[in-house]
């Protein structure tokens, strides 16, 4: 069954079964101008109380924090040459500053809004990682990785001068928080698709230099105490898992749910897709299914996985291959958001401020619009804004 979530006007429409859900969905607005880009407002779904919030923020915010099973959403503003760190308690909604982290150099708000990350690690911790504009920049993506202790409004800074360990943080390609905030799951390598690899790999393949420098991709998995430990006391880090994959191979990251991760490996000398399973908790990693195709990209909707085949006839007829039920099935012309045995949601753009989806459960059909929307595809919940 799909959970729906209506907001207009800050009421707020469910139609979720008693079931474990996120207590609160957060949806920032976001504000893109010629020479600024900030966050204004944000809007707080209460579960419990079935009531939505828009909070003001009190500056111009430049970066917010994932918020999944927290109570906490942390913000992060560039002004001048200082940091400042605030923390957004979403059970009431009232807002706190954390620090103020001052540098040398004022910052350029654009840069630093897309290259700045800024995790959520609970209620007392986050981690701010700044992009490296410097003349090494080709050597490490990040300059400086800051852990921010909300309890204390204190800070404590890594370079890759300093915490040599902490390398993958450094030099990652996508990093996520996990597990509940339990893991720090990062993916190591310079290539950002596999369309982008692939090409690279048969272009250079040829000349052992160029292909020497796509570098390899790894997974690795981290505890995020060994990550706190490793920038307070300058301890070694321990993998819990560490994947390396070759020149001609690349990977990429599905999905997550509780302690589960799945990622799929591509080989592009044998033309082959390999999908794992990794435990986080156990350290163990399972190979699920493997075929001799490469597709264009890989789906996880429901309880299955699905490989999107490339459309060489720009005839948009959008061809799936399910690797649980091994057959490729038709979805149509409209944007897939969502899919399984049973339900189907799409959605398509009517104009510059409004979306229509269209819903699909067994024989029946809905039509929803909206402004904005999120999906949270662990709790199959799809979150709805009108304004």
């Amino acid at each position: 069954m799909i959970n729906i979530i209506k907001i207009k006007d800050q009421e707020v429409t469910m139609s979720i079964p008693d079931q474990k859900i996120n207590r609160f969905y957060v949806i920032p607005e976001y504000v893109l101008g010629e020479s600024s880009a900030y966050y204004p407002t944000v809007d707080v779904i209460n579960r419990d109380t079935q009531r939505a919030h828009s909070h003001v923020f009190t500056n111009e915010i430049h970066k917010v924090s994932n918020h999944d099973y927290q109570s906490y959403l942390y913000t992060a503003s560039f002004v001048g040459n200082s940091i400042i760190v605030s923390k957004l308690a979403l059970n009431d909604v009232s807002e706190e500053l954390i620090v103020s982290i001052n540098f040398t150099e004022p910052f350029n708000k654009m840069s630093y809004m897309w290259g700045a990350k800024l995790f959520n690690l609970g209620d007392r911790y986050c981690l701010l990682l700044l992009p490296n504009y410097g003349p090494n920049s080709y050597v490490h993506t990040h300059s400086h990785v800051i852990l921010i202790d909300s309890l204390e409004k204190s800070y404590y800074t890594a370079t890759s001068d300093t915490h040599s360990d902490l390398i993958a943080l450094f030099d990652y390609e996508r990093c996520c928080v996990v597990n509940e905030g339990k893991h720090m799951v990062v993916k190591l390598g310079r290539m950002f698709s596999s369309h982008e690899r692939r090409k690279g790999w048969k272009r250079y393949k040829k000349s052992a230099l160029d292909y020497d420098n796509m570098g390899e991709e790894s997974i690795r998995v981290i505890k995020t105490s060994d990550v706190m430990d490793s920038i307070i006391h300058k301890r070694q880090l321990h993998d819990v898992i560490n994947k390396t994959f070759d020149l001609h191979e690349t990977v990429d990251i599905l999905e997550f749910k509780q302690e589960k991760m799945l990622y799929v490996a591509e080989n592009f000398e044998t033309n082959s897709t390999a999908i794992f399973c990794a435990d986080l908790n156990e350290e163990k990693v399972e190979k699920l299914y493997e075929v001799a195709e490469l597709f264009w990209s890989i789906r996880v909707e429901g309880n299955d996985i699905y490989g999107v085949i490339e459309d060489r006839n720009e005839d948009h007829t959008g061809e799936w291959y399910s690797f649980t039920k091994e057959k490729t099935i038709v979805i149509g012309e409209k944007f897939p958001l969502y899919l399984d045995e049973e339900s189907c949601i799409t959605f398509s753009k009517i104009n510059e401020d409004q979306l229509l989806f269209e819903i699909k459960e067994l024989d029946e059909v809905s039509i929803f619009y909206a402004t904005e929307y999120q999906y949270d595809y662990e709790n199959n919940t799809l979150i709805l804004l009108s304004k």
